[in-house]
C-alpha cells in the first residue's frame, strides 16, 4: 500500500464525520484492513468516505469490520462492474462468515445505494489528495522532501514503484527518474 493510500485512509479515519464512540477502537487500522481485502484505489476510497459521511456511520448493530467491509463494498460496487463486485463479495464472505448474505441484506435495504455528484467525488478527492500539514508520513531518519510542514518519504516511494514493476528493479534509476518526473507535475 502506497504513501498516498495511507494519507486518503488517515483522513476518512479522521474524519470529523467519524462518531466520537468509534474514535478509540483504532479505527485507521480496521480502514487499513479492509481497503486491503478489498484492493481499493484512491477512486473508490473517495467514494467510501463520502458514502460514511452520506450514511453518518450509521453501524445499525454490525460490527466495526463488517460494518466497513459492508460500506466498502458499496463504494466498489458503484464504480466496478457486477462481476468484479461479485468476485470481491466472495472473497470477503471467506474473510467474515455470513457476509455475503449481511452485504445483500444491507444493499435490498438501501435500495437507492450510493448516490453521489461527480462534483462532490472530484471536491473530497481534491482535498484527500491535497498536501497537508496534519498528517506526516516520512520517519524522521530517511530521505524526505518536505512541502511546508509536509514530509513525503521518498525513498519507500521509489521502493513501491520497483514493487509495482520487476521488471526494472534491476534498474533504480528508471524509478527515481519517473518519480522526478512525477514531482515536476
Amino acid at each position: 500500500m502506497n504513501q498516498y493510500l495511507q494519507l486518503f485512509l488517515k483522513r476518512v479515519s479522521n474524519s470529523d464525520t467519524v462518531p466520537i464512540s468509534l474514535r478509540n477502537q483504532g479505527i485507521f487500522r480496521h480502514v487499513i484492513r479492509i481497503c486491503k481485502l478489498l484492493h481499493m484505489n484512491e477512486l473508490e476510497i473517495t467514494v467510501w468516505s463520502l458514502h460514511l459521511e452520506e450514511i453518518h456511520w450509521a453501524m445499525c448493530s454490525l460490527s466495526l469490520d463488517f460494518f466497513l467491509a459492508i460500506t466498502a463494498m458499496q463504494a466498489k460496487d458503484y464504480l466496478n462492474d457486477e462481476a468484479e463486485v461479485e468476485m470481491y463479495v466472495s472473497r470477503v464472505n471467506e474473510e467474515y462468515a455470513g457476509f455475503k448474505e449481511a452485504y445483500e441484506k444491507w444493499v435490498e435495504k438501501r435500495e437507492n445505494g450510493v448516490r453521489l455528484a461527480i462534483k462532490e467525488i472530484n471536491r473530497q478527492y481534491n482535498k484527500y489528495r491535497l498536501v497537508s500539514s496534519e498528517f506526516t508520513l516520512a520517519q524522521p531518519s530517511t530521505m524526505s522532501f518536505t512541502v511546508g510542514p509536509k514530509s513525503i518519504d521518498y525513498n519507500k516511494s521509489v521502493e513501491d514503484l520497483l514493487k509495482m514493476n520487476p521488471r526494472d528493479a534491476n534498474r533504480p534509476q528508471a524509478a527515481v527518474i519517473f518519480l522526478l518526473n512525477f514531482i515536476d507535475r
